[in-house]
């Protein structure tokens, strides 16, 4: 039910942003969540945000690093990563994980 609503979420997005501003849509509301539950998050350095938010939503720091560079227009294989991305970091939150 979650990865419905999760992908819902990114159709709604890209179809309310554009392909150009999905994934800096999907990323922006990510990283919202994130420092919800984190406030701590935006003094780490960029090595380490990678890093935790990887250890969040259970990716790689490179995936992680991918979502927090995302912008501009993101084509094929590469948006649909950030989103998948995005969709994770929300269920880890959704699930407690901080």
């Amino acid at each position: 039910m979650t990865r419905t609503i999760l992908g819902f979420f990114a159709f709604v997005a890209l179809a309310s942003c554009g392909p150009r501003s999905a994934a800096p849509a999907a990323r922006d509301a990510a990283l919202r969540r994130v420092l919800r539950a984190q406030p701590e998050f935006a003094a780490a350095r960029p090595q380490e945000r990678a890093a935790r938010l990887a250890a969040l939503a259970g990716v790689s720091v490179e995936e992680a690093q991918r979502l927090l560079d995302a912008g501009g227009a993101i084509r094929g294989a590469a948006f649909i990563q950030v989103i998948q991305t995005a969709q994770r970091v929300h269920a880890a939150l959704e699930r407690g994980n901080r």
